[in-house]
């Protein structure tokens, strides 16, 4: 499976204007994960002579979006000296955080499947998982029994947390698009687009992702995660029809009826 983190870069015009510079500073402050802010904002204090904080920012939003040093390497020569340098290393201090979030998912994993091994009452089982890696991205399939269903997480950035793949099929007779920004709105899930499809592509199957955060990561955290998932089919059509629905919360041990 393909995936699509795909966000515009540009190498902005040498035109920073006082205002602007306030609004880009305003964006990384209202939201501290804003990787083309942060880009933005470094190449606006550089053009005024802020080297250091433009230094700061770009490395900021490297971190964030590791794609971008494509395209300051093309502005190599026109960067400070600390952009250089941390661009000369910024592919190997990629793969080695990724391999070390890597290790902890598989850690999670193989820990979880114990647990329920052991467990007498568990509604499920870890048949199998496997372990996707490539440049940019390390993505797992686990897959559960009785009913085969798979769940997906991925690491996709440098600094990002993982994030949980959550299908929905959209039920007959609901008009999904008048209904969307609602829908995202009360999940808080972002919509997720696959890079690949095809003619055969089910219309009615949307993805949606949830953000696991890696500090937190434990047996307890990820089957928290597995059970939102396999909740979310069903809280999805309550929402659409108006009725209460069980919901996990992630970052406790209870569950809890929630109204739609």
């Amino acid at each position: 499976m393909d995936l699509n983190f795909e966000e515009e870069a540009k190498f902005v015009d040498p035109e920073a204007t006082e205002e602007a510079d306030k609004y880009l500073l305003r964006s990384v402050q209202e939201d501290e994960d804003q990787p083309s802010a942060w880009f933005n904002l470094g190449q606006a204090y550089i053009l005024v002579g802020e080297t250091d904080k433009g230094s700061e920012a770009l490395i900021r939003a490297l971190r964030l979006r590791r794609d971008f040093s494509k395209t300051l390497k093309q502005h190599e020569s026109e960067l400070p000296g600390g952009i250089r340098e941390y661009l000369s290393g910024v592919e190997e201090r990629y793969r080695s955080l990724l391999e070390q979030r890597s290790r902890l998912m598989e850690k999670a994993i193989a820990d979880l499947q114990n647990e329920i091994t052991k467990s007498e009452d568990s509604l499920f089982t870890i048949a199998t998982y496997e372990v996707n890696s490539g440049t940019n991205l390390s993505q797992f399939i686990i897959r559960l029994k009785p009913n085969g269903t798979a769940i997906t997480f991925c690491y996709p950035e440098e600094l990002r947390d993982a994030e949980i793949l959550m299908p929905f099929r959209i039920p007959e007779g609901v008009d999904f698009e008048r209904q969307k920004m609602r829908f995202i709105d009360h999940f808080g899930y972002k919509e997720f687009e696959l890079n690949e499809t095809s003619d055969e592509s089910p219309t009615d199957l949307m993805f949606f992702a949830g953000q696991l955060e890696y500090d937190k990561l434990s047996p307890a955290y990820l089957l928290r995660w597995i059970l939102q998932s396999v909740l979310f089919q069903g809280a999805g059509e309550a929402f659409f029809e108006g009725r209460p629905y069980w919901e996990v919360r992630i970052d406790d041990t209870e569950s809890a009826d929630a109204p739609a």
